[in-house]
């Protein structure tokens, strides 16, 4: 039982000494010289309204010394004790020092704050009440001798007041903090209330939100405008009294007239000039030290007081209000985007010729910058139209794989409708000849020369490329399509297409394998083109010449012609003579075609005729029988002797 005692003593001690520090670290609301405040330790008041400790803002890492709200989820700061001289650590302690005054204290005790009582008493108390304010209290009669209400920081709580004394001329100021993260001096009065529903602080009234809200700031006949840099400049006829100080931004001095009012010139002359008038300033804040007239009762009364006197130097007529008069300097002067007063400004009539000047010439500039512009944009338009139509009109059809369309006076004997003809693409011919390689070349004829062409599809067709040396020219070129558009029946070639791209014109026909009908009458020399005449019992041999190494000729003679039997004959002459009377007869319209020769009858795979080439061909009426050929026409060629 002895030894035990000694152990209970110390565990009661030990209890005694940590209730102690629990009592001043937050259970009370009370503070004493051996119960302060170590960072981070709080105290609450009795009815856990306010909290007193140490914080930090948002964003940083300063420590202060401060009060706030207990039940508000947002941290509310309504007091700060060391604003101005944050601690960078946290060591920092808040106690009552040994004369009596309440300080902040840093990590090697020295004091960085105070509650600067010049005669405080001994073993004084602070308590934080239900109310916000901090309180240091006399301990034998419980006054207070100082509390942090009359040391406001950047709130007014309800309970708190502002006062004068008039004795000691002491006042009490309240100054906005400079950041969200500091505290320290500066600003904007504003009201604010707690929005239970959204769980914030929302803005109900603010003093000043501009530089332009203090008062004056651009000095007498100054403007201020919070969307200008600077915010100042002086009203219309005036300049600064002092350009220097007005350029440093000190514009305390104001602004004087530029050209003295007449009134006041004729009065110390005895001469006439001019009279002044007044220049209407919109949407502002009239200024301040008004003067109010009962004898005018409209706006032309107003004006017409305020001209017969000398001193005055503005009005503004409002109806509602009435007429106000300016006869002093004109003080606190604010433009406005929208809304505001209007207010009319005295002035020299050469202050008002000068605006007058200047609003002309902008006026001008502002009539050249519209006109200019906009007669360009639309010289452009037509000049962009003008060449569109130049450019259609010469190309004669439309890209992109639309069809082609000719135009009325391309038609040769005749205006009705033509059938729309499929357009190809230059680079697709010249990709299916190998760009109209010399082994593609079928024959030359009067209008240029033939190739063959097989398309990404394998479709085989036939390339009529009109030469730039031809003697037939674009005329019989759209004379074949208006024709062949027209027709169609087995024994005449079909059309498939063409291509009119820059210099180039180009008709597209079905491909027919065995050549022409000359060949095989009179006999011709062909190149070997892959297995064309494969059937026939003939042969290739090669030939060596200095233009053309080892090109491969096909000479067509007697083999061909022994193919010609007299029913293979009978048949081609009689396809040819339906053609012929398609075209003179059963087509709806007559068409002489006035180049038919053997050259120009191709053969199928199954040796059909069909006609071909009608360059010179003639559109007659339905009810016409004869008709006038001037010129001769049809193509030369040398025929051939027996011998061949």
């Amino acid at each position: 039982m002895n030894s035990a005692f000694p152990l209970l003593l110390l565990l009661s001690l030990v209890t005694t000494f940590f209730s102690s520090k629990i009592f001043a670290y937050g259970s009370t609301d009370t503070i004493t010289s051996t119960n302060f405040i170590k960072h981070p330790s709080t105290i609450i008041s009795n009815a856990d309204s306010f909290q007193l400790g140490w914080f930090s803002p948002l964003n940083s890492t300063a420590q202060y010394v401060g009060i706030w709200y207990h039940q508000i989820s947002i941290q509310t700061l309504v007091w700060v004790a060391n604003k101005d001289t944050p601690l960078n650590n946290t060591s920092g302690i808040f106690t009552i020092s040994n004369d009596g005054n309440l300080v902040v204290l840093d990590e090697y005790n020295t004091t960085i704050w105070s509650s600067n009582i010049t005669s405080p008493t001994a073993n004084t108390t602070a308590r934080i009440l239900d109310s916000g304010n901090l309180v240091l209290e006399d301990p034998v009669s419980g006054v207070f001798i100082w509390e942090s209400f009359e040391h406001p920081s950047n709130l007014l709580l309800p309970a708190m007041k502002l006062v004068t004394n008039k004795r000691t001329q002491q006042k009490l100021q309240y100054t906005s903090w400079k950041t969200p993260s500091d505290p320290s001096k500066e600003g904007i009065l504003e009201q604010q209330f707690w929005n239970q529903s959204k769980g914030n602080w929302e803005q109900s009234w603010s003093a000043f939100s501009t530089e332009c809200d203090y008062y004056g700031v651009c000095g007498a006949f100054g403007v201020c405008n919070a969307k200008a840099t600077p915010v100042c400049s002086c009203l219309t006829g005036f300049k600064p009294k002092d350009e220097d100080e007005w350029k440093r931004g000190n514009w305390s001095n104001g602004c004087e007239r530029i050209t003295p009012l007449q009134c006041e010139s004729s009065a110390r002359n005895n001469s006439r000039v001019e009279e002044d008038g007044f220049l209407h300033l919109e949407t502002v804040k009239v200024p301040f030290l008004v003067e109010w007239s009962n004898s005018s009762s409209s706006g032309s009364d107003c004006k017409q007081e305020c001209f017969e006197n000398c001193l005055c130097n503005a009005y503004a007529y409002e109806n509602g209000i009435g007429c106000m008069l300016w006869k002093k300097e004109l003080v606190d002067v604010q433009k406005f985007e929208n809304l505001g007063a209007n207010l009319y400004l005295r002035l020299a009539n050469a202050e008002l010729q000068k605006i007058n000047d200047v609003k002309r010439s902008e006026n001008k500039g502002t009539v050249i910058a519209i006109v200019l512009p906009t007669t360009l944009v639309i010289f452009i338009i037509i000049v962009i139209y003008f060449c569109w139509r130049w450019k259609a009109n010469k190309n004669e059809y439309i890209k992109n794989g639309k069809r082609l369309k000719l135009r009325k006076d391309d038609m040769i004997g005749d205006e009705s409708e033509l059938k729309e003809l499929p357009l190809y693409d230059f680079e697709k011919l010249a990709i299916a000849t190998d760009s109209f390689d010399l082994s593609k070349k079928l024959g030359q004829g009067g209008f240029g020369p033939v190739y063959k062409g097989t398309l990404l599809d394998g479709q085989e067709i036939a390339i009529k490329r009109l030469s730039r040396a031809s003697n037939q020219g674009y005329e019989e070129f759209i004379n074949e399509v208006i024709v062949i558009s027209k027709l169609q029946h087995r024994n005449l070639v079909q059309l498939l297409g063409c291509c009119i791209e820059g210099e180039e014109k180009m008709l597209i026909y079905e491909y027919m394998p065995n050549s022409s009908l000359d060949a095989f009458i009179f006999g011709k020399i062909y190149r070997c083109l892959s297995s064309e005449f494969q059937d026939f019992s003939i042969f290739c041999f090669r030939i060596t010449n200095h233009t053309n190494h080892n090109a491969n000729i096909l000479h067509v003679g007697s083999a061909k012609q022994k193919l010609l039997d007299w029913r293979k004959r009978f048949n081609i002459i009689n396809g040819i003579a339906r053609g012929l009377l398609y075209l003179h007869r059963d087509s709806r319209l007559r068409i002489i075609h006035r180049d038919l020769k053997a050259s120009n009858i191709l053969l199928d795979k199954d040796m059909n005729p069909k006609i071909s080439d009608f360059g010179m061909a003639r559109i007659f009426g339905s009810n016409e029988v004869e008709a006038n050929t001037i010129r001769v026409v049809g193509t030369y060629r040398n025929y051939p002797t027996n011998n061949d």
